[in-house]
């Protein structure tokens, strides 16, 4: 079995566009869009996640990780996509598609997959919890292949929603656990989840642990103190920075909370260069941007996605420095945020979980912050 790096793993969640071009094997001033292909690519990455869901309804494709030929360091980590099965539900668009064809997916095509949990934003709690745990059952009884991860899912909004989930769900055998927190602009109940989960003497949590649709600077920090506090592995996951495919948003370099609309979608084509030396923004100028294309955008998603992968890199050389870690945090508007999580993670051990969120309750019913997550694998069917 292949295994995370230790601290605190960026994942990006790889969208419909993307794939459309790399079938194609686009490229631009000589490289292409294949991260995983070192030497050939803009930059070099080798963790990814790839959804069940749309690879199943599109293509039938139970031989993706063959047919697109990832190397075999490639770490894949498959997402059974009951959120996007719920979303198009709701949407009264039928879904034809079962747990067991979601499962055979999983082992042919990843290194770690998630359950196939039903997100209780759809639906009331108990009923999302019901039929998770009739999806776990088939996963638990139908499993095939033990070479690969398979990973638990919690949700819950609240202490006491965590709380009857886990008891719910906690004997199926799996082999760790993704966490579906919601709202998932809020950092700090995400890290009660993962106390909660240590507190129960679930080890695995300690290097099988991924964390559903987050990648906002302070979940950064956040999940970064909290896999250096544990010395462990863990990963994280969302399509934020592909949003420059459809919106041409581009983020400003090393800040990601921050983007800006260029090319077609800008009224004001009057930037003389262009405002970033990455790998991907190097290879172009600022004519490409205003002349828009396809790969025009694209290239705007994988200036977003370098920076994702940077931010996370430079935070995790800043997570044992508390001189530098909280002065960066504050430059990002964060100035309560190291402070906070050092006080959680010292009455944890003091006292728990439940005093934590008793004694902090003010921050686990409000998102601390106002980031911008996203969910956008659907954007392009291929």
């Amino acid at each position: 079995m292949k295994t995370i790096p230790k601290g605190s793993n960026y994942v990006p969640a790889i969208c419909n566009h993307t794939m459309y071009h790399w079938l194609r094997h686009q490229e631009f001033a000589g490289r292409n869009f294949e991260f995983f292909n070192p030497g050939k690519s803009f930059f070099d990455y080798n963790i990814i996640l790839q959804n069940a869901y749309y690879r199943l309804s599109y293509e039938e494709d139970y031989e993706h990780r063959s047919r697109m030929k990832y190397p075999d360091d490639t770490i894949i980590l498959g997402d059974s996509g009951g959120f996007q099965m719920m979303t198009f539900e709701k949407k009264g668009k039928p879904v034809d598609l079962n747990a067991i064809q979601i499962l055979r997916w999983l082992e042919r095509n990843s290194d770690i997959g998630m359950n196939l949990d039903v997100p209780p934003s759809f639906m009331d709690f108990d009923a999302a919890l019901s039929e998770s745990c009739r999806n776990f059952k088939i996963f638990e009884e139908n499993r095939q292949n033990y070479d690969f991860k398979l990973y638990n899912v919690l949700h819950g909004k609240t202490y006491d929603q965590i709380d009857q989930w886990y008891h719910a769900v906690k004997d199926f055998s799996f082999d760790g656990w993704a966490l579906g927190i919601h709202p998932s602009t809020n950092v700090y109940l995400k890290l009660v989840a993962y106390l909660y989960l240590i507190e129960r003497g679930e080890e695995s949590v300690l290097n099988n642990c991924h964390f559903f649709g987050v990648s906002a600077p302070a979940n950064m920090i956040s999940l970064s103190m909290l896999a250096n506090k544990y010395d462990s592995a863990l990963t994280f996951d969302s399509s934020s920075w592909a949003k420059g495919y459809q919106f041409m948003s581009y983020g400003f370099p090393l800040d990601i909370k921050k983007f800006v609309s260029l090319g077609e979608k800008s009224s004001d084509h009057s930037m003389i260069g262009m405002p970033c030396d990455c790998p991907v923004c190097s290879s172009m100028n600022i004519g490409d941007i205003y002349n828009y294309t396809p790969i025009t955008s694209l290239l705007v998603s994988f200036h977003n996605l370098y920076q994702y992968l940077e931010v996370n890199r430079m935070i995790e050389c800043f997570v044992d420095d508390m001189e530098v870690l909280p002065e960066y945090a504050k430059a990002l508007g964060e100035k309560d945020l190291i402070q906070n999580v050092t006080s959680i993670f010292d009455d944890f051990d003091k006292h728990g979980s439940r005093y934590v969120y008793d004694h902090y309750h003010d921050l686990f019913v409000k998102p601390n912050n106002n980031s911008f997550e996203s969910n956008l694998f659907g954007w392009q069917n291929l």
